[in-house]
């Protein structure tokens, strides 16, 4: 079972790594604000860090929220998302992929090495001939049932060109809560990567956990591609 409290990013994030705090004793003047203060439409921009890094930027109407890296290293979880524009902020939430199976485990909180039921099983169901899968997980304590579905529905602005665009759905309700949209297929040429767009305003531990099933199989489909490069050249990935 994740942690049910979590930390919000200090304020130390809303400032770019260049530019040093006036008082480093004390708190920044321009503080990120709480998952409470937003609204329930609101946007989280993906943002490349550079051309040759796989961390990307969670932005908040200018503001950098989390930085999500990367790992394929023995003992080490695939994802860690930090509070913050780089992996120098505090520890939020890990994603674990396990070989052999499209399920996966994340964790929300600050552990490093969570145990057993600090983990969360997103859970994989086959959407049968010529429908694509679903990955369901469930909020701790409400019970809520949330799931990711790529799509191509032109009334929530996805492509049917683009095989990344998701939807996030209430199983127990079906309403679209969020939508991600891919900016651009194939590598280079720009530094956003795409946009999640909350449509309905979940709690703080649901909103965590979406995001990270979400980075989760964007992750899982940049590892794919790269393989399929490897394999065949001449052929582009993310």
């Amino acid at each position: 079972m994740a942690d049910t409290a979590i930390e919000p990013p200090p304020s130390y994030s809303s400032l770019p790594p260049s530019q040093p705090e006036t008082q480093p004793s004390q708190p920044a003047t321009s503080s990120i604000p709480s998952l409470a203060e937003r609204s329930g439409t609101h946007e989280y921009q993906l943002q490349h860090v550079g051309h040759h890094s796989l961390g990307l930027q969670i932005v908040h109407d200018t503001i950098v929220l989390y930085y999500i890296a990367s790992y394929q290293a023995q003992n080490t979880p695939d994802l860690i998302l930090y509070a913050g524009y780089d992996s120098k902020g505090p520890q939020l939430a890990l994603a674990e992929f396990t070989n052999y199976t499209k399920d996966f485990k994340i964790y929300i909180g600050g552990q490093k090495s969570p145990k057993g039921d600090d983990w969360d099983t997103v859970r994989c169901a086959d959407g049968g001939f010529f429908k694509d899968p679903i990955f369901r997980f469930e909020v701790p304590r409400i019970k809520q049932k949330l799931y990711w579905k790529k799509t191509s529905e032109s009334r929530l602005g996805a492509s049917r060109f683009s095989p990344r665009d998701h939807k996030l759905v209430d199983e127990g309700s079906d309403e679209v809560v969020a939508v991600y949209l891919e900016r651009k297929l194939g590598l280079g040429g720009g530094q956003n990567k795409g946009v999640v767009k909350w449509r309905v305003k979940l709690s703080e531990m649901a909103e965590m956990q979406a995001l990270m099933v979400l980075l989760s199989l964007l992750e899982r489909s940049r590892r794919y591609m790269r393989s399929v490069n490897r394999a065949f050249p001449n052929t582009n990935g993310w």
